[in-house]
């Protein structure tokens, strides 16, 4: 389930930080008219179970297809070599085209019976491997800093700044993690500083 760039844009009043956490926000309201009204979308990610057989998972985005749901773009390779090199442009340029926030792709085995073999462990299935793009960053001005209190009353240093516009969302302000952490950088007002997505 994601928000496009625009809907986010459009519909945000500040509440959210980016559109991943006003997902997660509208998705557990468990209102299917807010999720339409917010203009929530989805791309199916994988089949879990029905009671037709299929022998690969391109099979199975294919009935999904058929039956009208809408999944995630996907690609068939033969070789490691062809699936770095797909990683590296997906990464440095169709994520840039792309309309909505993502950090990273998925690579699985297209064979069910392969996968059905190699298992999961406690955590994750061992047929598929997660590539994490590199962080976002782009240059402001640290106008100031403000103290949050967390649920469990820790305070928390929250740096405020010039906005800047990463990977589709603008950001103005952003944790500090913690006092020691502000000495270490030397983070200081009217700094200028670099803020990674």
């Amino acid at each position: 389930v994601y928000i496009p760039f625009t809907a986010f844009n459009k519909v945000n009043n500040g509440e959210y930080a980016n559109p991943r956490s006003m997902v997660a926000g509208t998705v557990r309201l468990l209102d299917p008219n807010e999720a339409v009204k917010r203009g929530l979308d989805i791309q199916i990610f994988d089949l879990l179970h029905c009671d037709l057989m299929f022998e690969t998972a391109v099979q199975q985005y294919r009935f999904l297809w058929e039956q009208g749901f809408p999944i995630v773009p996907f690609e068939l390779f033969f070789d490691k070599l062809t699936i770095e090199k797909y990683i590296t442009k997906y990464e440095h340029e169709t994520r840039a085209r792309l309309p909505f926030p993502i950090d990273g792709v998925c690579v699985k085995y297209n064979e069910l019976s392969l996968r059905e073999k190699m298992g999961t462990t406690g955590r994750f299935p061992k047929y598929s491997m997660t590539f994490k793009f590199a962080s976002l960053e782009e240059f402001t001005i640290l106008r100031k800093v403000t103290w949050q209190i967390g649920k469990s009353g820790q305070l928390t240093p929250v740096a405020n700044f010039d906005t800047i516009t990463i990977d589709g969302v603008e950001i103005n302000k952003a944790t500090l993690h913690n006092f020691e952490f502000i000495q270490e950088k030397q983070i200081a007002l009217n700094s200028k500083i670099v803020v990674a997505r």
